[in-house]
């Protein structure tokens, strides 16, 4: 079976199949010698079911950030796919193609975070240690090669009123608590 006749059936009947969301893209679209390279085609399909599952976690206030890292995760595939397109080397290609790898295992370890269906502050703790896909990691280290690092993090618990935050890298900081009066 291909991939064009399959039914995300995942994703509930308002998320079209691959097949009948290429008859939804607009033909300025379509006619860019871009839309000829399947990996992209399926990332702004997967982009597409990216959004969808963010609208859809979105109901619990406390998910904004997975949301969030799911729509720029999602969003990103393609257009890294698109800019790596365009560049003349293969060096040059092959960087925003990594980029484009990097994105999907994000994705993908969100998804993953989620299946669960509970979402404690737990899981999102260990979401923020990740270093799935490292230098690309959601925990950036610059002896792990990240150009960047993480300075900071938290998590807020709207409900609860409180803020768990620590300074410097997730995965090694002490957790430190504000409440709110």
């Amino acid at each position: 079976m291909k991939h064009e006749d399959v039914k995300h059936e995942e994703h509930g009947d308002d998320v079209p199949s691959f097949h009948d969301w290429v008859r939804q893209v607009p033909a300025e679209i379509r006619e860019d010698s871009l839309w000829l390279v399947e990996a992209y085609r399926l990332s702004l399909y997967l982009g597409d079911l990216g959004w969808h599952d963010a609208n859809a976690i979105l109901q619990d206030r406390r998910m904004f950030e997975i949301a969030d890292q799911l729509r720029r995760a999602t969003s990103k595939i393609s257009s890294s796919i698109a800019e790596g397109y365009s560049r003349n080397t293969g060096k040059g290609r092959s960087t925003y193609y990594e980029y484009a790898a990097g994105s999907a295992v994000r994705y993908r370890r969100a998804l993953e975070w989620l299946a669960p269906g509970q979402i404690t502050e737990l899981v999102l703790r260990r979401a923020l240690q990740d270093h799935t896909g490292a230098p690309h990691s959601l925990c950036r280290h610059p002896e792990h090669g990240a150009q960047s690092k993480t300075v900071f993090w938290c998590l807020a618990d709207v409900t609860e009123r409180t803020i768990t935050y620590g300074r410097g890298n997730p995965c090694d900081s002490l957790d430190q608590r504000y409440a709110f009066d």
